[in-house]
């Protein structure tokens, strides 16, 4: 009999999950053949048998299984040293020995749950068939993460949660847990990062934006991200503790304001709903009902990411400190005198990583530059307003150009005809 056991792939991992057992315990086995699939922080690993032989799993799909742990046992195919290992004998009605033959783990678990071994049908006596018999459940194989409520339990607090969607909680994969362990190998519990991306030179808008935002790009940060984080949700949630993250099921962003003795950062609901002359509309009331220093009540509900705007200061780099229950904030700053600008993104280490920020800001840099001229031609790098389609997809599918027209709020705007046809 020899023993399979878990292999260390590398330094940072102290556990692995067993994804899947590709046969039954028991079972005739050959030399090399599939008989697991492992997931460690780095991959899934597919486990091969040393020798050929009878395999039984000591393990169970879904577990956590510590480094050097036995995952299975295989026997030869030898009788007499079968019986010399694990295995019990009793008697049957017909005064027949039956050999049962019983992994570590399932004995241990019969003795713990009160379970007769002789009362199993099974020759070959597992854990699953020992929990089964006990009636403990048998944890099943991690589910993929889904949109079930999350009820706030546990190190959340439900009073700063006030005003938020639902939230759903998805477990951290392997990989992230070792990662997030070698962060705070020192004590140091290091959980945020920062990048920042330039524009390039942004000359002049295509819609003339209220004065506001005459010599800004704020509107068109919180009007992009908030659609943009859809597809980036990793960025739209937070770390809620026991090795898991909480996704927000809707996008309610957050603006900084600050007079340097008072600082408010105030929520703008479905930002990602809203068209763009709306969103600068709102941000001019919050800093008119600010400077008056109004109630802000409304407005001060949580947000579930945040832009911070230093571009009408002389900082030309910031590192913006993440608000609770958030992974993502946004700074600006302004790089040159040629309207150039720096996005910062802070995020959170403990549920993205730095090259999943990058391509958000990469994507969102795009996006607002599409709001300008461009430099060389003065053409501009044209988008739908609705569904932020390029001119140069407009015109591969045989379209002329975009169509202008006026929305609701008085704003002109150019949307593909596809759009058109559908308002």
């Amino acid at each position: 009999m020899i023993e399979v056991l878990v292999p260390r792939e590398n330094v940072n991992d102290e556990v692995v999950i067993i994804q899947k057992l590709i046969i039954e315990s028991g079972s005739e086995i050959k030399a090399g053949q599939l008989i697991m699939e492992i997931e460690t922080s780095k991959t899934t690993i597919e486990v091969l048998a040393p020798e050929a032989g009878t395999i039984h799993f000591n393990v169970l799909e879904g577990e956590e299984v510590p480094v050097g742990e036995v995952l299975c046992q295989i026997f030869n195919d030898n009788a007499d040293d079968l019986k010399q290992q694990n295995h019990d004998v009793t008697v049957d009605d017909n005064d027949t020995e039956l050999v049962r033959y019983i992994s570590k783990s399932a004995s241990d678990a019969a003795t713990k749950y009160g379970v007769d071994i002789a009362a199993l049908p099974s020759q070959w006596i597992s854990l699953r068939n020992v929990m089964t018999a006990a009636g403990v459940p048998v944890p099943a194989a991690p589910a993929i993460p889904n949109q079930n409520a999350l009820p706030i339990t546990g190190d959340i607090d439900a009073e700063k949660l006030d005003g938020l969607p639902t939230h759903v909680a998805q477990p951290l994969d392997l990989r992230k847990r070792a990662e997030i362990a070698n962060l705070s190998v020192l004590g140091s519990g290091l959980r945020q990062s920062s990048i920042g991306i330039s524009s390039p030179p942004l000359n002049k808008r295509l819609s003339q934006p209220i004065p506001l935002f005459a010599e800004g790009i704020a509107d068109l940060v919180v009007y992009e991200a908030s659609r943009l984080l859809k597809e980036f949700p990793l960025l739209n949630g937070f770390y809620s503790g026991n090795n898991s993250f909480s996704l927000y099921e809707e996008v309610h962003a957050g603006v900084s304001f600050d007079n340097n003795c008072n600082l408010k950062v105030l929520r703008i609901e479905n930002s990602d709903r809203l068209e763009l002359g709306v969103i600068q509309r709102t941000i001019n009331g919050f800093l008119a009902k600010f400077e008056a220093d109004e109630n802000l009540s409304a407005e001060l509900k949580p947000a579930t990411f945040t832009v911070t705007d230093l571009a009408h200061t002389s900082a030309d780099f910031m590192y913006p400190l993440l608000n609770g229950y958030q992974s993502l904030i946004i700074g600006i700053v302004r790089k040159d005198s040629n309207n150039k600008y720096q996005l910062i993104a802070s995020f959170d280490h403990r549920v993205t990583e730095g090259l999943y920020v990058t391509r958000f800001l990469d994507i969102l840099i795009r996006n607002i530059s599409s709001h300008f001229s461009d430099s060389a031609s003065g053409v501009a790098s044209r988008r739908c307003y609705f569904c932020q389609k390029s001119m140069q997809e407009e015109r591969s599918l045989g379209n002329r150009g975009f169509i202008n027209i006026t929305i609701e709020s008085g704003e002109q705007v150019e949307i593909c005809r596809n759009c058109f046809d559908g308002w």
